[in-house]
């Protein structure tokens, strides 16, 4: 390993909180896969809660681009049953996966996944590392290129890449579980929004919550984006138990 590979290394194990835990994982990130764009993901099964970051603008808020249409995309699917590379992973474990290899370009464009996030930021083909650091908590480093598919040669140093940090974050305790602003993240969300989630709480689908608030069942779901990005959270039952979570409003 090459010195400021190595430095990032050691970042992670020194940090003292997850925002500079993440963006020395992604500066390292960089450094194995280089590409044209780097993030990286990580989802807490506690809480359903789903944070983002990238090298450039940290931990990204729910106006960022990449998580409005991330809520966008779980607003209608789930991407565990669609994505290629998010069930390989589920079949054969933590490691590196090069979409391309998995699923071809012809399929792959009629998924919502590439017509919803990738083909906004022009991405042609993605890596992605899924490394589970402690029980309970996934995350996905992605290097996306905007020009040509990748060499299947980076998938052994990304894979080890990705076997290292889990070795690392083990060694400091595992990566510090998501911060405890589910307060602060319920107060983003309008008085309409939180009507809708109540209802969502209360177990009501699209349908039932747009006859109870005189709207319809598309506003209903454009509102759902909103909390989901908001919230940071990818289902219907992380964003209710969020509410629950919190003291009565």
């Amino acid at each position: 390993m090459h010195s400021p590979l190595i430095d990032e290394l050691a970042s992670v194990l020194t940090a003292s909180s997850d925002d500079e835990i993440a963006l020395a994982m992604l500066r390292g990130w960089q450094a194995t896969v280089p590409a044209d764009y780097h993030s990286m993901m990580r989802r807490t099964e506690a809480t359903g809660v789903v944070d983002f970051w990238n090298p450039k603008a940290g931990r990204l808020d729910s106006e960022h681009w990449l998580v409005k249409r991330f809520a966008t995309l779980w607003a209608s699917e789930d991407p565990a049953g669609t994505h290629p590379a998010v069930i390989a992973f589920l079949q054969q474990g933590p490691g590196a996966y090069i979409r391309s290899q998995i699923e071809p370009d012809e399929l792959w464009h009629q998924r919502a996944h590439y017509q919803i996030v990738d083909s906004a930021h022009g991405i042609k083909d993605m890596v992605s590392a899924f490394l589970v650091p402690a029980p309970g908590t996934l995350v996905v480093l992605n290097a996306g290129s905007l020009a040509e598919d990748f060499d299947p040669a980076i998938v052994p140093p990304a894979g080890r890449y990705a076997s290292v940090l889990t070795t690392l974050l083990a060694a400091r305790g595992g990566f510090t579980a998501t911060r405890d602003d589910r307060s602060d993240r319920i107060d983003r969300l309008t008085t309409r929004e939180l009507q809708v989630l109540r209802l969502v709480q209360e177990g009501k689908r699209n349908a039932a919550i747009a006859d109870d608030l005189s709207i319809s069942a598309l506003t209903v779901r454009k509102h759902l984006e909103n909390i989901f990005a908001k919230l940071s959270v990818e289902t219907r039952t992380a964003a209710a138990a969020m509410l629950t979570a919190t003291k009565d409003r």
